[in-house]
């Protein structure tokens, strides 16, 4: 099993790697090199503010879905926890370094089912805003005859999906097709993700902090092309983010390495952007990406993260 997961990783690595190589030999290096000599770095402060702002609304949709209950768990905890799971991420193919918030999030509220949960629901609300940016904003970037057939599916698909989680029946219909030993050991959290649509109050905070970080990720886009001189509507940003973000979820790549900068260098030349243009804003953002994931690891304490943690399991 475990070299099975070692070669899974291995190609999926060799996979992001084959993908970067074609990016950088279609557009050509001397044209990143020669647009990054060109890009106005005072415009990596507002970009920063806005990275630092994405990963605070998505740590204060957590901080809101935690402390639903009596648990109080501090905002600068979640910030701090969440940070780690992106560091995390971008080192680790899939959900699966995202879900490592899973348990430091029970080891301060004692409760493995919480942060499960917890972890699902806000996985839902991203997926509903990724499908309704990509797939119905795509009228802004597409021809109007083509984009108008994906924005009529795409909203009645993420309606039925809203509905489908929001309203109960999606998790009685899950659990219903789970195994035995699954409905047993998930219990709780099934318990949890049924009685959420009785809190309205909270799904309104839900979808305000959905909004605002994906506001704060269009604007993050926005800042750094503004740097090579080249200013985009942050609608059209917040587009393309959504369909690196949907495409990313296929799982043939590390961590949606290469896979989103092909859909970003398809997407932003359809709307007129320089292919050298593009390369280098994405090698920015990787460079951002990577140097906060490496920071991110200075945001916990000793005792509050450890490798073996991550994969440990409830005490009974």
């Amino acid at each position: 099993m475990m070299i099975r997961k070692i070669l899974g990783l291995v190609a999926k690595l060799g996979i992001s790697a084959f993908l970067i190589y074609l990016i950088v030999g279609y557009i050509g290096w001397d044209n990143i090199s020669s647009s990054l000599v060109t890009f106005n770095f005072w415009w990596l402060i507002p970009a920063v503010f806005f990275w630092v702002l994405i990963y605070f609304f998505n740590a204060l949709n957590l901080h809101f879905l935690i402390n639903k209950d009596d648990r109080v768990m501090r905002l600068w905890d979640v910030f701090r926890f969440y940070w780690v799971s992106m560091g995390i991420s971008a080192f680790v193919p899939g959900l699966i370094g995202q879900a490592s918030i899973i348990p430091l999030i029970k080891k301060d509220v004692g409760n493995f089912s919480k942060g499960t949960a917890v972890f699902i629901l806000d996985r839902v609300w991203v997926l509903l805003f990724v499908l309704l940016g990509a797939i119905c904003g795509s009228i802004l970037i597409l021809p109007r005859e083509k984009a108008i057939l994906f924005m009529i599916a795409g909203l009645i698909f993420s309606i039925v999906y809203a509905l489908f989680f929001l309203t109960g029946t999606g998790v009685k219909t899950i659990y219903y097709l789970c195994p035995k030993f699954l409905k047993i050991r998930f219990r709780d959290v099934f318990e949890i993700l049924l009685d959420y649509p009785n809190h309205k109050e909270l799904i309104l905070k839900n979808v305000g902090c959905s909004m605002a970080r994906w506001v704060a990720k269009a604007m993050f886009a926005c800042c750094l092309f503004a740097g090579f001189g080249v200013f985009i509507s942050p609608l059209k940003t917040f587009v393309v983010s959504a369909w690196e973000a949907l495409v990313a979820l296929v799982p043939i790549s590390f961590s949606g390495l290469g896979l989103r900068e092909g859909t970003g260098l398809f997407l932003y030349g359809h709307i007129g952007v320089v292919a050298g243009t593009i390369g280098a804003m994405y090698f920015l953002v990787n460079l951002i990406w990577y140097v906060t994931a490496g920071l991110s690891f200075f945001m916990v304490k000793r005792e509050d993260f450890s490798w073996r943690a991550l994969f440990a399991k409830e005490a009974k």
